[in-house]
């Protein structure tokens, strides 16, 4: 007996449903430029999806924890394929 085939979800629904979540989720592109974010992000930052995108994340960090932002980038650019930068 075959499994029935999973549903896929197109782009704009994963993006609806990052968008709910109550963490802060920022989508950065290969240059740590701000893509994305979501909603919860957004409203705890102060900004605007327009303000924000384009942006580099390293302008946003507060200096005492950028050296290990800095530290934590250069680790995950080196493993590609893992999972994204996870701060707490």
């Amino acid at each position: 007996m075959t499994s029935p085939p999973i549903e896929t979800f197109g782009e704009a629904r994963r993006l609806a449903l990052l968008d709910r979540l109550p963490e802060i989720v920022i989508v950065l592109d290969g240059t740590a430029c701000v893509q994305w974010a979501n909603a919860t992000a957004l409203a705890i930052l102060g900004y605007t999806i327009d303000e924000l995108a384009g942006t580099s994340v390293f302008d946003h960090i507060h200096p005492d924890d950028l050296g290990y932002m800095l530290s934590s980038w250069e680790k995950r650019e080196a493993n590609r394929g893992e999972p994204g930068l996870i701060t707490q």
